[in-house]
């Protein structure tokens, strides 16, 4: 939720901190190189939330275009470029106005009423929605803007709560309780709110032909801020009580047919208080949240890339944000944030309609009335109508510039903010296999000038091009006919390939004490300087969800272990006979230049160099995710290995194998093409030419010398 009056001393305090990131931003003319080698997953897409404006505006054709499509839409004498979002947050409301056994809700005297939105559910006698208890007829207009935008290509959709139903709240006032840190929600109505919430997803499920793909039962629920006198719906809730309401939400979600629907959760103001309260859950709690809510009212702020790594891997987004810069330069700046340190997959505006400069398009709700889009509309649509789902956020080398590639379209997309001093930024993208363009570009600036137009004026040297920016500016590029570098975009390690496992804070390797001949069970795991041993060498095994086992060279009954499949931070690592315990098994979750955090999967914790130390034999423990360079790890291939088959475990060091394997292969000889692993490379009759073998011979040990089309040797 924006900031409001019950919040105006914090406003001022992170609008002023969001400066912060600019001054070190303004460089003289620099380069930057963009490395797609580092990726932190696909982008789902650009949202906001229909509460309030959806309320008032719900009906209108021209503002659901404006938000939902790409094409241009007039408003007011503008031409608007559609901004092209696809997700879309409906709010689930908390008020009514009927009597229910002489009792009736409790209204804030400085709440408005197009910040009371309808609930669905109007008494307790029944927790049946087919019941008398329930009226469905309420709250057409936010419901028919969300009908509007699943019409129009809107396909990502999440319903969340600001309050639960007013006669659930202790006091019976939607706004909050009496104090702003107390819980409002009467204890005996945990269970009735995640009832609330899974009720109405399965409604629309089964009525109105929309999914809810996942439910966040809170809004800013740790914040002290929601209280009886307040402007907006809201809640103040304990993070022992955010637990307990989110095993109920899961279980009603179950029963319901819904257990793809993810519980998203929590929706903290603040990366800080986002980052405190996933620490509080336990292993049982973390495991029923499918996706992960943060707000980003910290603006230039906060643990970002902490909350980041914390997670673990989850589905994580920024679901909602919101400033009262007209310019858009805000935006820009903690946008840019998010995405360089915060890596969601999506980010959502609150309000595009909203009082003054909140909005990205000036509004007054309780007249009517709607202004013209300001300066901060043509910025973020640099972002939602060129970086579209689907895409491959990668890394653009610096915090000014988003880098996204579309593999499909052979196209990358570059958008770079510029602050207030013109400069020249040359982008270096040399580590794409092929550059050919053409390169188009759409220009806006936030004081007089462009709003949002388009040029074809870019010419490619080579693998790179440069462009003066004017201050105060935004810049997408478009380069098409861009190839990936032969690794891939976003490269994890190969599964099966021997590596070796290096700390980024000291150069030394991931090392089982007492070499090659230390196979037995429990023994220590530090860091030590380069060896070549085969107790410094590490093959990933993969298991399922993304996690692998460790394995180490000089013993391979054995894998990378948490001892005693203990949860405590500073839990030792070790060497441990498998045994497929959670406790061995490691997700990578990719932090910056090719560098990954090592996750235990039954602990959320990260394979850790104690203390930071750079000495050999530090030791190696368990330790609460930071992302801290002690934390980070590179993954150096040992030489030579065999690179060209995905089978390469069946052959020794010197890439010898052994000749049954040879009998293995011929086994298909005979068989269908379809019927072999090996049908890419075989013609209709099974048969394989000559200079195919003559290739492999050739490029024995160099994997990025094999022909595309040979897919079964990579």
């Amino acid at each position: 939720m924006r900031c409001a009056e019950i919040r105006g001393v914090l406003c001022v305090l992170v609008l002023l901190a969001a400066i912060g990131p600019w001054a070190p931003c303004l460089y003289a003319d620099y380069t930057t190189t963009i490395r797609p080698e580092t990726s932190w997953g696909e982008w789902e897409g650009w949202g906001c939330s229909l509460s309030w404006w959806a309320k008032e505006f719900g009906y209108r054709d021209d503002l659901a275009d404006i938000l939902f499509t790409m094409k241009y839409t007039m408003l007011n004498g503008d031409s608007l470029p559609g901004l092209g979002l696809t997700i879309t947050r409906y709010n689930a409301g908390a008020c009514s106005w009927n009597s229910v056994s002489g009792e009736s809700m409790v209204e804030s005297d400085n709440i408005g009423l197009h910040h009371q939105m309808d609930g669905y559910w109007l008494d307790w006698f029944s927790s049946n929605p087919s019941s008398a208890s329930w009226d469905w007829s309420l709250d057409a207009a936010q419901r028919a803007m969300l009908l509007k935008a699943q019409d129009r290509g809107a396909g990502l959709f999440e319903l969340y709560s600001n309050s639960p139903m007013w006669w659930m709240c202790c006091n019976h006032n939607p706004s909050g309780a009496e104090s702003g840190g107390s819980d409002n929600l009467q204890s005996w109505n945990y269970n009735a709110h995640a009832v609330y919430m899974a009720n109405i997803a399965e409604h629309f499920r089964d009525y109105w032909d929309l999914e809810f793909g996942s439910v966040d039962p809170f809004n800013e629920p740790i914040a002290d801020w929601w209280h009886s006198q307040g402007t907006q719906e809201g809640c103040h809730f304990d993070r022992s009580t955010q637990a307990t309401v989110i095993g109920h939400l899961r279980t009603e979600l179950d029963n319901r047919g819904l257990a793809a629907t993810a519980v998203s959760a929590s929706d903290e103001a603040t990366y800080s208080m986002a980052l405190d309260t996933w620490n509080s859950f336990s292993q049982t709690t973390r495991s029923q949240i499918g996706q992960v809510n943060v707000h980003g009212y910290q603006y230039g702020s906060g643990p970002r890339r902490g909350l980041y790594f914390a997670i673990g891997g989850r589905r994580l987004w920024d679901s909602e944000y919101g400033d009262d810069d007209a310019g858009g330069m805000t935006l820009a700046a903690n946008l840019h944030m998010d995405i360089r340190l915060l890596h969601p997959t999506a980010w959502c505006y609150w309000q595009p309609f909203d009082w003054s400069a909140w909005g990205l398009v000036p509004s007054n709700l309780d007249d009517h009335w709607i202004g013209n889009a300001n300066a901060k509309y043509f910025v973020l649509a640099q972002y939602t109508r060129h970086i579209r789902p689907g895409m491959t956020i990668i890394d653009s080398g610096e915090e000014n510039t988003v880098a996204a590639y579309d593999a499909a379209a052979r196209k990358l997309v570059l958008v770079s903010v510029n602050y207030g001093t013109a400069q020249r930024i040359t982008y270096d993208l040399s580590n794409f296999s092929h550059v050919g363009g053409p390169v188009t570009r759409w220009q806006t600036l936030t004081g007089a000038g462009n709003k949002y137009k388009q040029y074809s004026d870019i010419a490619l040297a080579g693998k790179s091009f440069s462009k003066w920016f004017s201050a105060n500016s935004i810049e997408t590029f478009e380069i098409l006919n861009v190839d990936p570098p032969s690794s891939g975009v976003g490269s994890f390690p190969r599964p099966g390939l021997w590596y070796m496992i290096v700390a980024r804070h000291s150069g030394k390797y991931l090392d089982v004490s007492g070499g090659p001949d230390a196979t037995e069970n429990g023994v220590n795991v530090h860091q030590w300087q380069y060896n070549g041993g085969t107790n410094q060498q590490w093959r990933l095994e993969p298991l399922s969800d993304g996690y692998y086992r460790l394995t180490p060279r000089h013993a391979q009954d054995k894998c990378l272990d948490v001892n005693g499949v203990s949860t405590t931070g500073g839990a030792n690592i070790q060497q441990w006979q498998y045994n497929g315990g959670l406790n061995q098994q490691w997700r990578l979750i990719a932090g910056e230049d090719g560098c990954f955090a090592i996750v235990a999967r039954h602990s959320d914790q990260c394979a850790d160099v104690y203390g930071a130390s750079t000495d050999n034999a530090a030791n190696i423990i368990q330790w609460p995710c930071s992302g801290e360079d002690n934390q980070l790890w590179s993954f150096e291939l040992v030489e030579p290995q065999c690179l060209l088959t995905a089978a390469q475990g069946n052959f020794d060091g010197n890439c010898r194998v052994n000749f049954y394997d040879l009998l293995v292969f011929g086994r298909y000889w005979g068989q269908p093409c379809s019927a072999t692993p090996f049908a890419c490379s075989l013609g209709q009759d099974c048969y394989m030419d000559m200079n195919l073998l003559a290739e492999i011979a050739e490029n024995w040990l160099d994997c990025e010398s094999v022909p595309a089309d040979l897919c079964w040797l990579r």
